[in-house]
């Protein structure tokens, strides 16, 4: 090998570029840092709005059930019924129901009666409460049960009046039932359900 040749070997070797061992630049650090809490972030942010919507689509539906079932039980009663009792107003029903025996069978639809009262539990207003108060020949029993939590409101009409503003209760042949149920919810908002129904006194 001639000297040119070592010389221009060696020239290429000194020449050559050298790897960076070095690591990330604070700069790159930083930028990195950045991105990763934005996008850890984002993903707090789903996470809430998916945990949310999870736990507003589980209350929408306890309370959406938990209303029906009450308009149910309540229109049965006002089908069942021969009359709407005085005393009936705005939050207060009182039905007076043809007494059955043990078989379910009406007893006499002409004398003997049980009456029902759905009216707002007086210790919680939020509670709607079913009371039965049973002819001695009856089967029913006499009791009083709570049929719907969470109750803002409660109105009982007919032919869009209510109750309290009409002088002929006993006389009506329909009535509509306006219930509006409110729950507190995670995060401290609310929801809140409505729901309206009418039924036909049947008996009457």
């Amino acid at each position: 090998m001639s000297p040119a040749t070592v010389s221009i070997n060696s020239d290429i070797m000194m020449r050559s570029p050298k790897k960076n061992k070095n690591g990330f630049t604070i700069i790159e650090v930083i930028v990195a840092s950045f991105i990763g809490m934005i996008i850890l972030a984002a993903a707090l942010v789903l996470l809430s709005v998916g945990q949310r919507c999870f736990v507003t689509g589980i209350g929408f539906a306890d309370i959406h059930s938990e209303a029906r079932k009450t308009m149910d039980r309540i229109a049965r009663d006002i089908r069942w019924a021969t009359r709407v009792m005085a005393g009936s107003d705005n939050d207060t029903l009182i039905l007076e129901i043809p007494s059955i025996d043990a078989q379910g069978d009406i007893i006499d639809i002409d004398a003997t009666y049980d009456y029902v009262t759905y009216r707002l539990n007086p210790a919680d207003l939020t509670e709607l409460e079913r009371v039965v108060q049973a002819d001695a020949a009856s089967s029913r029993a006499n009791e009083t049960l709570t049929i719907a939590n969470d109750v803002s409101a409660i109105e009982y009409s007919s032919g869009g009046v209510v109750l309290s503003a009409i002088a002929g209760v006993t006389a009506l042949t329909d009535v509509s039932i306006d219930v509006t149920t409110t729950r507190n919810m995670v995060g401290g908002w609310t929801l809140d359900e409505a729901h309206v129904s009418s039924a036909h006194l049947r008996n009457r």
